[in-house]
């Protein structure tokens, strides 16, 4: 089962460097096996050190180890208040937050002013519709939630903490997260996917003292209602929320066999939960279904065909030629359509309804002829599209997100702090420089450094530390297939998730997390 998975890593790993195909990124990418290599040798040297300093800590006196306990739990709260204050400097320079104009019919949903949608997930709505009962205003929904995803990064950097990681290597994690661009001007949005990031940063908490407990920590009923709950909102708040959640499970019962019956229960009871919303619960609050699942997942296909119209229109097959002239002809499709950005025109050519009245099937056999007919243009729409998932080099202005208020009837409008403002607007230019983008952008360097960091960890440990970090590459991979056009708020929860996962593996090079797993077992959250 560990050949699989490495196989799929390195098929990954060739898919990037064949798809860049430009020397300048893998000269790049060599340079951080390089990196990593390095890293191993000087964490091999000061292993043994390491490894007696932690037994040694672990084994002082009874009244230096409750002074240590009490240090150790002012950390998380460190963690906590670095990236409140951080994140609430991107609050203040767009003040009173992201207001879109899909935030807005959320918006009016929760107040009754509008059917409820499934369009955009109902219990994201639902979620919303609580704290404007609270309080109703916007500001304090947005306070709300970077409170929330404050807390929530807080925990999963303490659970590293019990886990080993050096406590000062997290506070600078949490200083990266809370002034990294690429997470605060998505943390500061009315957007359901803050609310999924907020709910992967937990699981990702839970999946560490699971990783380090080895799975002990199935054991308490409460932890395994909590890992239902949570798997659940990662479902209900993101249609794709699924590809996250389905490997997450699955790892889970390859890792702890054992285990198997309590883990089934855990997924028996989201199963219930997930039905639960999706149907009577649904049905009674009279929520619209999403009717045009063809129109949201299509948008690769889609931009590949109309890439093959505007450059190479005289070998495109006739049906496909046909199928596109009945949505928009030629001269319209030029004017709108760019180049790996099918939402540049979806909107424009009819919006929701778009692809109604066709199928899947119509769709993938003018797709396949496209492609057979005009490679060159398809395969230019699929880099393109994609590229802000794989690429590990060179981050693109057009991902970063636009923190905008939409014109609405609720007073909420646009009062920017200039001050930090142009604090915010100072990070991002910096962070876009090249190579410095990699780090911050870059969802794709990511990966990568995490696959280099589990392939250096040896055997036994193997198959626990994929938990780490496969659940989100199959949400990146599928996600990417999915993608009508590079918005970078659907990956933001990996700039957060994915820098804590890869110092950890980095950590345990030498040996294998369950070496310790006694120091942790009795520090149980």
């Amino acid at each position: 089962m560990h050949r699989f998975f490495k196989t799929i890593c390195i098929v990954y790993l060739a898919f990037v460097v064949a798809i860049t195909f430009s020397p300048t990124y893998i000269l790049f990418l060599a340079c951080f096996v390089i990196l990593l290599m390095l890293a191993l040798l000087i964490e091999r040297r000061n292993k043994e050190n390491s490894l007696s300093t932690a037994i040694r800590n672990d084994s002082i006196a009874d009244g230096n180890n409750y002074k240590s306990k009490t240090k150790e739990k002012l950390f998380p709260v460190a963690y906590g208040l670095t990236v409140f204050c951080l994140s609430s400097v991107y609050w203040l320079a767009f003040y009173p937050g992201g207001f879109n104009l899909d935030a807005y019919g959320q918006w009016l949903q929760a107040h009754h002013l509008m059917p409820y949608q499934d369009w955009h997930p109902f219990i994201s709505t639902i979620l919303l519709e609580l704290v404007v009962k609270l309080k109703d205003s916007f500001e304090f929904y947005i306070v709300l939630q970077i409170l929330a995803f404050s807390i929530a990064t807080a925990y999963m950097l303490f659970c590293f903490q019990k886990a080993g990681i050096n406590q000062h290597l997290l506070l600078i994690v949490a200083l990266f997260i809370g002034i990294n661009p690429a997470v605060g001007l998505n943390t500061v949005c009315l957007t359901k996917d803050a609310q999924f990031t907020i709910v992967c940063i937990l699981l990702t908490g839970i999946t560490i003292r699971i990783i380090t407990t080895n799975g002990s920590w199935f054991v308490s009923t409460i932890h395994l209602v909590t890992l239902s709950i949570l798997c659940s909102l990662a479902v209900l708040v993101r249609h794709n929320g699924f590809l996250f959640v389905v490997p997450l499970i699955l790892l889970f019962i390859m890792s702890y066999p054992a285990l198997y019956k309590k883990i089934l229960g855990s997924i028996l009871c989201m199963l219930i939960l997930v039905l639960a919303v999706k149907g009577p619960i649904q049905l009674m609050m009279n929520v619209e279904k999403h009717e045009n699942v063809l129109g949201e997942i299509t948008g690769i296909p889609m931009g590949m065909m109309a890439n093959a119209l505007v450059e190479d229109a005289d070998h495109l097959p006739e049906e496909t030629h046909l199928f596109l002239n009945e949505i928009a002809d030629d001269t319209m499709w030029r004017k709108e359509y760019i180049l790996g950005e099918w939402d540049s025109c979806r909107w424009f050519f009819g919006g929701e309804d778009l692809l109604k009245e066709y199928n899947l099937v119509d769709i993938i056999r003018y797709t396949t002829e496209t492609i057979i007919n005009c490679p060159q243009a398809c395969y230019s729409s699929f880099r393109e599209n994609t590229r802000m998932v794989w690429s590990i080099y060179n981050a693109k202005e057009y991902w970063i997100p636009n923190v905008y208020v939409e014109n609405n009837d609720f007073g909420i409008k646009s009062s920017p702090n200039e001050f930090f403002k142009s604090i915010v607007e100072g990070q991002i230019e910096l962070t876009m420089k090249p190579v410095v983008s990699s780090f911050f952008w870059n969802i794709g360097l990511l990966l990568v450094l995490a696959i280099l960091s589990w392939l250096g960890v040896k055997k036994p440990a193997k198959m626990n530390l994929l938990l780490l970090f496969f659940p989100y590459f199959t949400y990146m991979i599928g996600t990417m297939f999915l993608l009508s056009g590079p918005n970078q708020r659907y990956f933001y929860s990996g700039e957060v998730i994915l820098p804590v996962g890869i110092l950890f593996m980095c950590s345990i090079f030498d040996y294998p997390i369950l070496m310790k797993r006694e120091l942790c077992q009795k520090d149980q959250i």
